[in-house]
């Protein structure tokens, strides 16, 4: 499995215009930080869990 923070930065690269990014809504700085952010997120079926 990669790296969470190769992995965020691969998606970074792939969502080069932030328009087609699904994290545009949230993200307003380092997309890789906010990628980094959500990969590591545990989503569960009433919301995330912090």
């Amino acid at each position: 499995m990669l790296n969470v923070d190769k992995l965020a930065d691969i998606m970074n690269i792939i969502f080069e215009k932030c328009e087609k990014c699904p994290l545009e809504k949230i993200c307003d700085t380092d997309c890789s930080l906010v990628w980094k952010y959500f990969l590591e997120s545990k989503v569960k079926e009433d919301g995330v869990e912090k």
